[in-house]
């Protein structure tokens, strides 16, 4: 509507200063300059209706030039119209070129209208006008405009090999379009892999303040994707001293990144922390390389927040971001959400050598949270071949010797290929406490087995020792009195008797071993197990009344012995100790007493 305005405006300058134009004369050909006139002044209203006044002139009074400045002429009110935005103009005009081309007469409206096209931020169209122009017939300010124009549109278009051509005819020239021209040029080059040319290019253009802005960030991005850590960085650094910088949290992304791979996570950290704040949407490499700049400066909880954005990620970032997770969580003595992680860690093939790990560490973790059925299925799928089997089993052996469930413990053992020094262990004293679970319960050919297999895995001395005992006191419950005393004498035999529990004593083997005899009627020897468990007693000063009542029936049956082996005199003594203290079998003793002194012709 502005440009319909300006029409009606102009229309009546017109009418009213008609008198005062500067063109005034006889000269028919002065409707023609005036047209032309107010066509450069971009009144194009009025401009359009003296062309057409022109136009419509029967004859021009310079017959050779007329039919020049008509199509001249005509083209400029066809032009004009364009600029008012009236129905048909565009269509006009290009047909008005096409049919004067190839004829020269037709480029500067090929020119206004690839102008208008790109003005209009009509592309394809300004492209496509300008491409039916002769831009070398131009001076070379006008070319550097239009040319400027076309690759303007191309670039747009994202034809950037084509849209340089165009830059580099006239790069070189002066002028408004310089600094213009070397920069789309730069981007060009960027845009199509031509580093070296776009940093060239970037440096002329920054030299005016309209660019100066924009181009650290595309020089930064091209340092990177070079790999030349190190010129970024100096670069990037210097450019943000510059307050008017544009995308800061690029540049300072980009240089956390080339500190990242220099490893140089110390001064990587600042600039992480800033594009961290500002910018939630990252990629999956920007989280993971974010969060280990923060792991490895010790800012756990800034860490645990990137690593926990990507742990889902089915890829290696997720398996290395749940393994610092968990990592970050041990830290700060969270086991319970480390152990969730090391379990993600472990289910990824990604980095076997992390898998083996996070699925020890998991298992480990379980462990020690008395988690007692989902530790042994985590440790016991650790495989034979990782470099955490054996301390696996280890742990293993450590949750299984806190069971109370003995055959479970047992069947878990037996089941492994391999066993480990502790496991053995765990494995002798769970058959040896089954073997008393079965003894208990008077089941004493199980008790034996449990015994015997115990005897299988001798880690421990005191195991070893009572299961002998133990094997020991069932043949003699079973009246097998000579594989009894076979036993006890292995057990006898191991020298110096370790702390085992007081029913697996030297004391209680000893007043078994005697009674084995005593059942052979070996009496000599019987008495020799028995005198063994008097002098036991004494020397240990056992002071509960079940130790006083066995030492009781090892003096009944030493005196027994000793009166089957008719040394009336000791058997005596024997007797006299028990009535003297008043021990059980008291009674017994008097009986066999008297005995002894009726024998002995005393009163």
């Amino acid at each position: 509507m502005k440009r319909f305005t300006t029409l009606f405006i102009c229309l009546s300058f017109w009418s009213d200063g008609q008198s005062q134009s500067p063109f005034a004369g006889d000269n028919k050909e002065e409707k023609f300059f005036e047209g032309s006139y107010f066509f450069d002044h971009s009144l194009y209203g009025i401009s359009a209706l003296t062309y057409k006044d022109y136009i419509n002139t029967p004859k021009s009074s310079v017959e050779g030039n007329f039919q020049k400045l008509k199509n001249e002429a005509s083209f400029n009110n066809e032009i004009a119209e364009l600029y008012l935005e009236l129905p048909q103009a565009s269509n006009q005009l290009h047909y008005s070129i096409d049919k004067h081309l190839p004829d020269p007469v037709a480029l500067p409206a090929i020119l206004e209208m690839g102008r208008y096209f790109y003005n209009q931020r009509e592309y394809k169209n300004c492209v496509a006008m300008y491409n039916k122009a002769e831009f070398n017939l131009l001076p070379s300010a006008d070319q550097v405009e239009h040319r400027f124009n076309k690759g303007y549109c191309l670039f747009v278009m994202k034809e950037f090999e084509k849209a340089k051509q165009e830059f580099l005819i006239v790069k070189k020239e002066m002028g408004l379009y310089y600094f213009h021209i070397h920069y789309y040029l730069g981007l060009s080059e960027y845009f199509t892999g031509n580093n070296s040319k776009a940093i060239q290019n970037f440096q002329i253009a920054e030299q005016t303040g309209i660019y100066k802005p924009y181009i650290p960030y595309y020089i930064c991005q091209i340092y990177f994707k070079e790999g030349k850590n190190k010129e970024l960085i100096v670069y990037g650094e210097q450019s943000l001293k510059n307050q008017t910088i544009k995308n800061r949290n690029q540049i300072r992304l980009l240089l956390g990144q080339a500190y990242f791979k220099e490893n140089d996570l110390v001064m990587a950290l600042p600039h992480f922390e800033s594009y961290s704040k500002e910018v939630t949407e990252k990629s999956v490499e920007e989280f993971y390389q974010i969060g280990y700049t923060f792991y490895k400066n010790e800012k756990y909880d800034l860490a645990i927040e990137e690593f926990d954005a990507i742990h889902l990620e089915k890829s290696e970032f997720g398996q290395l971001a749940n393994y610092y997770l968990a990592d970050c969580y041990l830290k700060k003595s969270d086991n319970k959400s480390a152990r969730i992680a090391f379990k993600n860690v472990s289910q990824m093939d990604y980095i076997p050598s992390m898998k083996h790990e996070a699925a020890f560490n998991y298992a480990k973790l379980t462990a020690e949270s008395g988690i007692e059925r989902e530790a042994i299925n985590a440790l016991e799928n650790i495989e034979e071949n990782s470099k955490y089997y054996k301390e696996s089993r280890d742990i293993l052996a450590d949750v299984l010797e806190k069971s109370a469930d003995l055959y479970h413990v047992i069947s878990i053992i037996e089941k492994q290929k391999k066993l480990t020094p502790k496991l053995k262990a765990v494995l002798q004293r769970a058959h040896l406490q089954a073997g008393h679970k079965s003894y208990a319960d008077q089941n004493m050919t199980s008790s034996e087995q449990h015994y015997t297999k115990s005897l299988q895995y001798p880690e421990s001395e005191i195991y070893e020792t009572e299961a002998i005992f133990w094997i020991a006191q069932i043949k003699q419950n079973t009246m097998m009195y000579d594989a009894s005393i076979q036993q006890f004498d292995k057990y006898f035999n191991i020298g110096k008797i370790p702390s085992v529990s007081p029913e697996a004593s030297p004391f209680m083997a000893n007043y078994a071993q005697g009674y084995n005899y005593l059942k052979k009627l070996n009496y000599k020897k019987a008495l020799e197990y028995f005198q063994k468990t008097i002098s036991l007693f004494q020397q240990n000063s056992f002071s509960s009344q079940p130790w006083k009542n066995i030492t009781s029936d090892a003096y009944i049956r030493s005196g027994d012995c000793a009166f089957k082996e008719r040394d009336y005199v000791q058997a005596r003594k024997y007797y006299q100790t028990v009535i003297d203290k008043k021990w059980k079998y008291e009674d017994y003793a008097l009986y066999q007493k008297g005995l002894l002194l009726g024998l002995q012709n005393e009163p």
